[in-house]
Protein backbone atom coordinates (compact mmCIF):
# COMPACT_ATOMS: atom_id res chain seq x y z
CA UNK A 1 0.00 0.00 0.00
CA UNK A 2 1.23 3.39 -1.19
CA UNK A 3 -1.43 5.71 -0.59
CA UNK A 4 -2.96 6.87 3.05
CA UNK A 5 -6.38 5.00 2.27
CA UNK A 6 -4.63 2.06 0.93
CA UNK A 7 -2.51 1.62 4.50
CA UNK A 8 -5.89 1.92 6.71
CA UNK A 9 -7.29 -0.40 3.98
CA UNK A 10 -5.00 -2.72 4.42
CA UNK A 11 -4.72 -2.57 8.52
CA UNK A 12 -8.72 -2.88 8.53
CA UNK A 13 -7.98 -6.09 6.60
CA UNK A 14 -5.26 -7.57 9.12
CA UNK A 15 -7.81 -7.23 12.04
CA UNK A 16 -10.40 -9.22 10.08
CA UNK A 17 -9.64 -12.91 12.43
CA UNK A 18 -11.69 -15.13 9.75
CA UNK A 19 -11.40 -13.96 6.37
CA UNK A 20 -13.32 -16.37 4.61
CA UNK A 21 -16.47 -16.25 6.82
CA UNK A 22 -16.33 -12.68 6.39
CA UNK A 23 -16.22 -11.95 2.31
CA UNK A 24 -19.32 -14.85 2.77
CA UNK A 25 -21.06 -12.82 5.02
CA UNK A 26 -20.19 -9.77 3.24
CA UNK A 27 -21.01 -10.55 -0.15
CA UNK A 28 -24.60 -11.41 0.92
CA UNK A 29 -25.87 -8.05 2.25
CA UNK A 30 -23.71 -6.10 -1.15
CA UNK A 31 -25.67 -3.84 -2.74
CA UNK A 32 -27.28 -4.58 -6.27
CA UNK A 33 -26.33 -2.41 -9.09
CA UNK A 34 -29.73 -0.31 -8.89
CA UNK A 35 -29.55 -0.27 -5.62
CA UNK A 36 -25.81 1.19 -5.94
CA UNK A 37 -27.03 3.47 -8.38
CA UNK A 38 -29.57 4.76 -5.73
CA UNK A 39 -27.05 5.15 -3.12
CA UNK A 40 -24.79 7.40 -5.34
CA UNK A 41 -28.15 9.13 -5.25
CA UNK A 42 -28.11 9.34 -2.18
CA UNK A 43 -24.50 10.12 -1.11
CA UNK A 44 -22.93 13.98 -1.00
CA UNK A 45 -20.35 15.89 1.56
CA UNK A 46 -20.61 18.11 4.54
CA UNK A 47 -23.00 21.10 4.28
CA UNK A 48 -21.07 24.35 4.04
CA UNK A 49 -23.52 27.47 4.21
CA UNK A 50 -23.34 31.43 4.83
CA UNK A 51 -25.94 33.40 5.93
CA UNK A 52 -27.08 35.60 2.80
CA UNK A 53 -28.22 38.53 5.02
CA UNK A 54 -24.56 38.62 6.32
CA UNK A 55 -22.51 37.56 3.41
CA UNK A 56 -19.98 40.60 2.71
CA UNK A 57 -20.14 42.16 6.21
CA UNK A 58 -17.28 43.21 8.29
CA UNK A 59 -18.38 41.52 11.76
CA UNK A 60 -16.24 43.54 14.55
CA UNK A 61 -16.10 41.65 17.93
CA UNK A 62 -19.28 39.18 17.30
CA UNK A 63 -18.25 35.82 15.77
CA UNK A 64 -17.65 32.63 18.15
CA UNK A 65 -16.69 29.32 16.21
CA UNK A 66 -17.04 25.71 17.45
CA UNK A 67 -15.54 22.94 16.16
CA UNK A 68 -16.71 19.46 16.06
CA UNK A 69 -13.60 17.05 16.85
CA UNK A 70 -13.42 14.35 14.36
CA UNK A 71 -17.12 14.40 13.03
CA UNK A 72 -17.32 11.84 10.20
CA UNK A 73 -14.65 9.27 12.92
CA UNK A 74 -17.35 10.23 16.07
CA UNK A 75 -20.25 9.05 13.25
CA UNK A 76 -18.77 5.84 12.68
CA UNK A 77 -18.08 5.37 16.72
CA UNK A 78 -21.68 6.17 17.82
CA UNK A 79 -24.18 5.65 15.41
CA UNK A 80 -26.04 2.71 13.51
CA UNK A 81 -26.06 1.93 10.23
CA UNK A 82 -27.59 -0.76 7.69
CA UNK A 83 -25.66 -3.92 7.68
CA UNK A 84 -27.98 -5.74 6.18
CA UNK A 85 -29.47 -6.78 2.40
CA UNK A 86 -31.58 -3.20 0.93
CA UNK A 87 -35.13 -5.01 -0.22
CA UNK A 88 -37.91 -2.36 -1.68
CA UNK A 89 -41.21 -2.10 0.06
CA UNK A 90 -44.23 -0.55 -0.24
CA UNK A 91 -44.26 3.17 1.46
CA UNK A 92 -47.36 2.51 2.73
CA UNK A 93 -46.25 -0.46 4.50
CA UNK A 94 -42.88 1.46 5.67
CA UNK A 95 -44.61 1.45 9.34
CA UNK A 96 -44.07 -2.33 9.86
CA UNK A 97 -40.08 -1.68 9.21
CA UNK A 98 -39.62 0.41 12.51
CA UNK A 99 -36.76 3.04 12.51
CA UNK A 100 -35.11 1.55 15.85
CA UNK A 101 -34.49 -1.76 13.87
CA UNK A 102 -34.06 -0.17 9.84
CA UNK A 103 -32.78 1.99 8.07
CA UNK A 104 -34.64 3.95 5.12
CA UNK A 105 -33.98 5.47 1.83
CA UNK A 106 -36.46 7.01 -0.08
CA UNK A 107 -37.28 8.52 -3.18
CA UNK A 108 -39.69 11.20 -2.21
CA UNK A 109 -41.80 14.60 -4.02
CA UNK A 110 -41.74 17.70 -2.18
CA UNK A 111 -44.34 20.30 -3.13
CA UNK A 112 -44.15 24.21 -2.22
CA UNK A 113 -41.13 23.70 -0.49
CA UNK A 114 -39.09 26.71 1.34
CA UNK A 115 -36.60 26.91 3.35
CA UNK A 116 -37.62 27.53 6.84
CA UNK A 117 -34.13 29.12 8.46
CA UNK A 118 -31.61 31.59 6.50
CA UNK A 119 -29.69 28.66 5.87
CA UNK A 120 -30.59 26.56 3.13
CA UNK A 121 -29.03 23.17 3.43
CA UNK A 122 -31.09 20.90 0.49
CA UNK A 123 -28.54 19.56 -2.42
CA UNK A 124 -29.84 20.62 -6.21
CA UNK A 125 -27.45 18.82 -7.99
CA UNK A 126 -29.28 15.30 -7.66
CA UNK A 127 -32.84 17.19 -7.35
CA UNK A 128 -35.19 17.62 -10.27
CA UNK A 129 -37.08 20.39 -9.33
CA UNK A 130 -39.23 23.32 -11.68
CA UNK A 131 -37.93 26.02 -13.29
CA UNK A 132 -39.02 28.76 -10.84
CA UNK A 133 -36.88 27.29 -7.82
CA UNK A 134 -34.65 29.62 -6.36
CA UNK A 135 -31.18 28.70 -5.13
CA UNK A 136 -29.21 29.91 -2.57
CA UNK A 137 -25.59 29.55 -3.40
CA UNK A 138 -25.87 26.20 -5.09
CA UNK A 139 -28.96 24.62 -2.05
CA UNK A 140 -32.61 24.64 -2.48
CA UNK A 141 -34.32 27.90 -1.16
CA UNK A 142 -37.35 26.67 -2.58
CA UNK A 143 -39.53 25.34 -5.85
CA UNK A 144 -42.91 24.26 -6.58
CA UNK A 145 -41.82 20.97 -6.19
CA UNK A 146 -38.94 18.79 -5.65
CA UNK A 147 -38.06 15.24 -6.62
CA UNK A 148 -35.21 13.52 -5.11
CA UNK A 149 -33.58 10.36 -3.32
CA UNK A 150 -32.58 10.66 0.41
CA UNK A 151 -31.43 8.46 3.49
CA UNK A 152 -34.22 8.63 6.59
CA UNK A 153 -31.66 10.91 7.96
CA UNK A 154 -31.75 13.31 5.42
CA UNK A 155 -35.11 13.50 5.09
CA UNK A 156 -35.64 14.23 8.90
CA UNK A 157 -33.37 16.81 8.33
CA UNK A 158 -35.14 18.70 5.51
CA UNK A 159 -38.51 18.35 6.87
CA UNK A 160 -37.09 20.30 9.69
CA UNK A 161 -35.60 23.10 8.04
CA UNK A 162 -38.52 23.22 5.13
CA UNK A 163 -41.84 23.92 4.50
CA UNK A 164 -44.46 22.13 2.35
CA UNK A 165 -45.82 18.90 1.54
CA UNK A 166 -44.29 15.57 1.42
CA UNK A 167 -45.09 12.69 -0.21
CA UNK A 168 -42.97 9.11 -0.38
CA UNK A 169 -42.74 7.80 -3.77
CA UNK A 170 -40.43 4.64 -3.28
CA UNK A 171 -38.77 2.66 -0.03
CA UNK A 172 -36.20 0.76 0.82
CA UNK A 173 -34.79 -1.02 3.95
CA UNK A 174 -32.21 -2.34 5.78
CA UNK A 175 -31.24 -3.95 8.90
CA UNK A 176 -29.68 -1.39 11.18
CA UNK A 177 -26.86 -2.55 13.73
CA UNK A 178 -23.10 -1.00 14.73
CA UNK A 179 -19.93 -0.76 12.19
CA UNK A 180 -17.78 -4.09 12.46
CA UNK A 181 -15.33 -4.05 15.07
CA UNK A 182 -12.70 -4.26 12.74
CA UNK A 183 -13.35 -0.90 11.31
CA UNK A 184 -13.94 0.80 14.80
CA UNK A 185 -10.44 -0.95 15.94
CA UNK A 186 -8.15 0.80 13.36
CA UNK A 187 -10.37 3.94 13.68
CA UNK A 188 -10.01 4.62 17.32
CA UNK A 189 -5.92 3.44 17.15
CA UNK A 190 -5.94 6.62 14.53
CA UNK A 191 -7.79 8.28 16.56
CA UNK A 192 -5.99 7.73 19.98
CA UNK A 193 -2.43 7.83 18.16
CA UNK A 194 -3.34 11.90 16.61
CA UNK A 195 -4.76 12.95 20.17
CA UNK A 196 -1.30 11.67 21.94
CA UNK A 197 0.81 12.51 19.61
CA UNK A 198 -0.87 16.41 19.26
CA UNK A 199 2.13 19.13 19.62
CA UNK A 200 5.10 15.64 20.67
CA UNK A 201 5.88 14.74 17.17
CA UNK A 202 4.53 16.59 14.30
CA UNK A 203 4.94 14.13 11.27
CA UNK A 204 3.68 11.21 13.29
CA UNK A 205 0.66 13.77 14.39
CA UNK A 206 0.15 14.26 10.68
CA UNK A 207 0.48 10.28 9.52
CA UNK A 208 -2.18 9.23 12.46
CA UNK A 209 -4.76 12.10 11.19
CA UNK A 210 -4.66 11.51 7.98
CA UNK A 211 -4.75 7.94 8.40
CA UNK A 212 -8.38 8.21 10.83
CA UNK A 213 -9.74 10.69 8.06
CA UNK A 214 -9.06 7.72 5.65
CA UNK A 215 -10.89 5.48 7.44
CA UNK A 216 -14.18 7.22 6.11
CA UNK A 217 -12.79 7.21 2.80
CA UNK A 218 -12.86 3.64 2.33
CA UNK A 219 -16.46 3.15 2.64
CA UNK A 220 -17.63 5.27 -0.01
CA UNK A 221 -14.73 4.21 -3.22
CA UNK A 222 -16.65 4.12 -6.26
CA UNK A 223 -17.30 1.28 -8.33
CA UNK A 224 -14.51 0.83 -10.85
CA UNK A 225 -16.92 0.86 -14.04
CA UNK A 226 -14.34 1.68 -17.03
CA UNK A 227 -10.66 0.20 -17.93
CA UNK A 228 -8.18 1.79 -19.94
CA UNK A 229 -6.66 -1.16 -22.12
CA UNK A 230 -3.90 -0.18 -24.51
CA UNK A 231 -4.43 -2.02 -27.57
CA UNK A 232 -2.42 -1.96 -31.36
CA UNK A 233 -1.03 0.84 -30.56
CA UNK A 234 -3.98 2.98 -28.67
CA UNK A 235 -5.70 3.32 -25.51
CA UNK A 236 -8.94 2.82 -25.71
CA UNK A 237 -11.91 2.76 -22.67
CA UNK A 238 -14.04 -0.31 -21.70
CA UNK A 239 -16.89 -0.82 -19.17
CA UNK A 240 -16.31 -2.83 -16.51
CA UNK A 241 -19.63 -4.73 -15.56
CA UNK A 242 -21.01 -4.12 -12.03
CA UNK A 243 -19.72 -6.85 -9.73
CA UNK A 244 -21.59 -7.38 -5.84
CA UNK A 245 -18.65 -7.06 -3.75
CA UNK A 246 -15.72 -9.03 -5.09
CA UNK A 247 -12.65 -6.71 -4.64
CA UNK A 248 -14.50 -4.84 -1.69
CA UNK A 249 -14.57 -5.65 1.88
CA UNK A 250 -16.67 -2.55 3.16
CA UNK A 251 -20.18 -1.36 1.76
CA UNK A 252 -20.92 1.94 0.26
CA UNK A 253 -23.95 2.44 2.23
CA UNK A 254 -21.76 2.40 5.11
CA UNK A 255 -20.01 5.56 3.52
CA UNK A 256 -23.35 7.44 2.55
CA UNK A 257 -24.69 7.42 5.89
CA UNK A 258 -21.60 8.37 7.93
CA UNK A 259 -22.25 11.63 6.12
CA UNK A 260 -25.37 11.70 6.83
CA UNK A 261 -25.10 10.94 10.29
CA UNK A 262 -22.37 14.19 10.48
CA UNK A 263 -25.02 16.11 8.72
CA UNK A 264 -27.51 15.87 11.58
CA UNK A 265 -25.14 16.36 14.33
CA UNK A 266 -23.90 19.72 12.46
CA UNK A 267 -27.29 20.94 11.53
CA UNK A 268 -29.53 19.83 14.48
CA UNK A 269 -26.89 22.02 16.93
CA UNK A 270 -27.37 24.38 14.54
CA UNK A 271 -31.19 24.36 14.53
CA UNK A 272 -31.23 24.68 18.28
CA UNK A 273 -28.84 27.88 18.14
CA UNK A 274 -31.63 29.47 15.57
CA UNK A 275 -34.63 28.07 17.58
CA UNK A 276 -33.16 29.88 20.39
CA UNK A 277 -32.95 33.45 18.82
CA UNK A 278 -29.38 32.98 17.41
CA UNK A 279 -27.67 33.49 14.24
CA UNK A 280 -25.45 31.08 12.49
CA UNK A 281 -23.44 33.23 10.32
CA UNK A 282 -21.63 30.51 8.64
CA UNK A 283 -20.67 26.51 8.85
CA UNK A 284 -18.66 24.22 6.96
CA UNK A 285 -18.76 20.17 7.65
CA UNK A 286 -17.85 20.33 11.30
CA UNK A 287 -18.06 23.87 12.42
CA UNK A 288 -20.40 26.49 13.60
CA UNK A 289 -19.86 30.54 13.45
CA UNK A 290 -22.09 32.31 15.24
CA UNK A 291 -23.12 35.39 17.16
CA UNK A 292 -21.94 35.21 20.36
CA UNK A 293 -24.27 37.43 21.93
CA UNK A 294 -22.21 37.09 25.86
CA UNK A 295 -22.67 33.09 25.56
CA UNK A 296 -26.23 33.26 25.08
CA UNK A 297 -26.15 29.76 23.27
CA UNK A 298 -23.50 28.04 25.23
CA UNK A 299 -25.43 25.54 27.00
CA UNK A 300 -26.67 24.42 24.02
CA UNK A 301 -22.99 22.99 23.13
CA UNK A 302 -22.60 21.46 26.64
CA UNK A 303 -25.86 19.91 26.70
CA UNK A 304 -24.92 18.41 23.38
CA UNK A 305 -21.38 17.35 24.32
CA UNK A 306 -23.15 15.62 27.00
CA UNK A 307 -25.30 13.97 24.95
CA UNK A 308 -21.78 12.75 23.40
CA UNK A 309 -20.37 11.67 26.38
CA UNK A 310 -22.82 8.90 26.45
CA UNK A 311 -22.77 7.93 23.40
CA UNK A 312 -19.33 7.33 23.44
CA UNK A 313 -19.55 5.44 26.51
CA UNK A 314 -21.95 2.86 25.38
CA UNK A 315 -20.20 2.38 21.69
CA UNK A 316 -17.13 1.46 23.67
CA UNK A 317 -18.90 -0.77 25.94
CA UNK A 318 -20.20 -2.68 22.87
CA UNK A 319 -17.30 -2.86 21.04
CA UNK A 320 -15.31 -4.35 24.51
CA UNK A 321 -17.97 -6.93 24.60
CA UNK A 322 -16.84 -7.43 20.73
CA UNK A 323 -12.89 -7.94 21.70
CA UNK A 324 -11.93 -4.03 21.92
CA UNK A 325 -9.09 -3.21 24.67
CA UNK A 326 -8.57 -0.20 25.90
CA UNK A 327 -7.35 1.81 29.25
CA UNK A 328 -8.15 3.95 31.20
CA UNK A 329 -6.21 6.59 29.71
CA UNK A 330 -7.26 5.92 26.22
CA UNK A 331 -11.16 5.42 27.71
CA UNK A 332 -10.87 8.63 28.60
CA UNK A 333 -9.47 9.93 24.89
CA UNK A 334 -12.38 8.25 23.01
CA UNK A 335 -14.78 9.90 25.49
CA UNK A 336 -13.99 13.27 23.68
CA UNK A 337 -14.79 12.14 19.80
CA UNK A 338 -17.25 14.19 18.01
CA UNK A 339 -17.19 16.95 21.05
CA UNK A 340 -17.45 20.43 20.17
CA UNK A 341 -14.42 22.38 20.94
CA UNK A 342 -14.57 26.51 21.64
CA UNK A 343 -12.40 27.91 18.61
CA UNK A 344 -12.73 31.17 19.94
CA UNK A 345 -12.13 30.34 23.74
CA UNK A 346 -8.58 32.20 24.04
CA UNK A 347 -9.54 35.19 22.38
CA UNK A 348 -10.97 38.69 24.06
CA UNK A 349 -14.38 38.21 24.40
CA UNK A 350 -14.33 34.62 23.20
CA UNK A 351 -14.89 36.17 19.72
CA UNK A 352 -12.99 36.73 16.70
CA UNK A 353 -12.11 40.54 16.49
CA UNK A 354 -13.44 40.54 13.21
CA UNK A 355 -15.31 38.06 10.52
CA UNK A 356 -16.18 38.37 7.50
CA UNK A 357 -17.46 35.28 4.49
CA UNK A 358 -18.38 35.85 0.47
CA UNK A 359 -20.13 32.32 0.70
CA UNK A 360 -19.19 28.70 1.06
CA UNK A 361 -15.10 27.98 1.75
CA UNK A 362 -14.38 31.79 1.81
CA UNK A 363 -13.84 33.34 5.02
CA UNK A 364 -11.77 35.79 6.45
CA UNK A 365 -11.22 35.78 10.80
CA UNK A 366 -8.94 37.49 11.96
CA UNK A 367 -6.93 38.28 9.09
CA UNK A 368 -6.30 34.17 8.44
CA UNK A 369 -8.32 33.27 5.38
CA UNK A 370 -10.79 30.14 4.67
CA UNK A 371 -10.77 31.02 0.30
CA UNK A 372 -11.28 27.37 -1.80
CA UNK A 373 -8.65 27.35 -4.76
CA UNK A 374 -6.36 30.58 -3.17
CA UNK A 375 -3.27 29.70 -1.30
CA UNK A 376 -2.78 31.31 2.04
CA UNK A 377 0.83 31.78 1.59
CA UNK A 378 -0.33 33.58 -1.85
CA UNK A 379 -3.33 35.46 -0.06
CA UNK A 380 -0.08 36.67 2.51
CA UNK A 381 2.54 37.63 -0.25
CA UNK A 382 0.18 39.36 -1.76
CA UNK A 383 -0.97 41.58 1.18
CA UNK A 384 2.25 41.86 2.15
CA UNK A 385 3.18 43.51 -1.46
CA UNK A 386 0.65 46.24 -1.60
CA UNK A 387 1.13 46.77 2.30
CA UNK A 388 -2.72 46.37 2.82
CA UNK A 389 -4.13 44.53 5.53
CA UNK A 390 -6.26 41.25 4.78
CA UNK A 391 -9.54 42.81 5.39
CA UNK A 392 -8.56 45.34 2.72
CA UNK A 393 -7.89 42.61 0.12
CA UNK A 394 -11.05 40.35 0.85
CA UNK A 395 -13.78 41.94 -1.25
CA UNK A 396 -15.70 40.30 -4.56
CA UNK A 397 -13.96 40.95 -7.73
CA UNK A 398 -10.83 41.43 -6.24
CA UNK A 399 -7.68 39.72 -8.66
CA UNK A 400 -4.63 37.97 -7.26
CA UNK A 401 -1.84 37.98 -9.88
CA UNK A 402 -0.32 34.75 -11.08
CA UNK A 403 2.92 35.94 -10.12
CA UNK A 404 1.74 36.73 -6.67
CA UNK A 405 0.26 33.82 -5.46
CA UNK A 406 1.99 30.94 -6.97
CA UNK A 407 -1.14 28.82 -8.00
CA UNK A 408 -0.26 26.25 -9.81
CA UNK A 409 -3.09 25.09 -12.87
CA UNK A 410 -2.85 21.36 -14.87
CA UNK A 411 -4.53 20.85 -18.07
CA UNK A 412 -4.57 17.05 -19.22
CA UNK A 413 -3.89 17.23 -22.94
CA UNK A 414 -4.92 14.17 -25.11
CA UNK A 415 -4.51 13.34 -28.38
CA UNK A 416 -2.25 16.47 -29.33
CA UNK A 417 -0.59 17.22 -32.98
CA UNK A 418 2.40 15.12 -32.93
CA UNK A 419 5.18 17.20 -34.00
CA UNK A 420 9.17 16.32 -35.12
CA UNK A 421 11.82 18.47 -33.70
CA UNK A 422 15.47 18.43 -35.05
CA UNK A 423 17.60 20.24 -32.73
CA UNK A 424 22.12 19.63 -32.74
CA UNK A 425 21.45 16.74 -34.46
CA UNK A 426 19.10 15.21 -32.71
CA UNK A 427 15.27 14.48 -33.44
CA UNK A 428 12.60 13.20 -31.78
CA UNK A 429 8.73 13.50 -31.59
CA UNK A 430 6.42 15.13 -29.14
CA UNK A 431 3.85 13.36 -27.38
CA UNK A 432 0.36 13.13 -27.98
CA UNK A 433 -0.46 12.77 -24.34
CA UNK A 434 0.79 15.38 -22.03
CA UNK A 435 0.64 17.19 -18.60
CA UNK A 436 1.09 21.02 -19.03
CA UNK A 437 1.43 23.23 -15.73
CA UNK A 438 1.57 26.96 -15.65
CA UNK A 439 0.97 29.21 -13.00
CA UNK A 440 -2.52 31.40 -12.83
CA UNK A 441 -4.40 34.34 -10.96
CA UNK A 442 -7.06 34.22 -9.11
CA UNK A 443 -10.75 35.84 -8.86
CA UNK A 444 -12.12 36.79 -5.34
CA UNK A 445 -15.91 36.90 -6.40
CA UNK A 446 -19.48 36.00 -5.74
CA UNK A 447 -21.50 34.44 -8.36
CA UNK A 448 -24.26 36.44 -10.27
CA UNK A 449 -26.68 34.08 -9.14
CA UNK A 450 -26.00 34.26 -5.49
CA UNK A 451 -25.46 37.82 -5.59
CA UNK A 452 -29.03 37.64 -6.83
CA UNK A 453 -30.07 35.30 -4.20
CA UNK A 454 -28.23 38.09 -1.44
CA UNK A 455 -30.12 41.19 -2.57
CA UNK A 456 -33.30 39.17 -2.38
CA UNK A 457 -33.07 38.34 1.30
CA UNK A 458 -31.67 41.75 2.15
CA UNK A 459 -35.18 43.14 0.26
CA UNK A 460 -36.80 40.64 2.83
CA UNK A 461 -34.56 41.60 5.28
CA UNK A 462 -35.55 45.38 5.53
CA UNK A 463 -39.24 44.47 5.41
CA UNK A 464 -38.76 42.71 8.99
CA UNK A 465 -35.84 44.94 9.99
CA UNK A 466 -33.50 42.54 11.49
CA UNK A 467 -30.33 44.09 12.74
CA UNK A 468 -27.16 42.38 14.05
CA UNK A 469 -27.33 41.15 17.58
CA UNK A 470 -25.10 43.15 20.21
Amino acid sequence: PLTNTAKVRHDMQSRIKNWPAYKRLFSSIYPSEWMYNILRLCFYGGVVRADARYTGQVLIKKIASRDKKSSYPASQLQHTYPMGRWYKIDPKKENDFTQEEYCKIYKVLFKNIKAIYPLSVMPIDKAKTDKYRKLDNGRLYSAKYCMIYCTDIDLYIWENFYSGSVKKLECYVSKRGKLCSFQIESLLDSFIGKETLKGIDPDLYLKKKNMLNSNFGCCVQKHNDRENVFENGEWKENPVPYVEGVSEFLAYQWGVYITAWSRYELLMTAKKIMDNGGTVVYMDTDSIKYFYENGKYEWIFETVNDIYDKNNLLAIQYYTKKGLKLDYYQKNIVRNLGKWENETADKPGNVYNEFITLGSKRYLSDGKPTISGLPIDGFKRFCKKRHINPIDAFYSGNIFPAEDIGKTAMTYIHDAKEYIIHNNGETWTTPRHLVHAQQVPFELKITEDYEKFINYVNSLTAKRGDSIPE
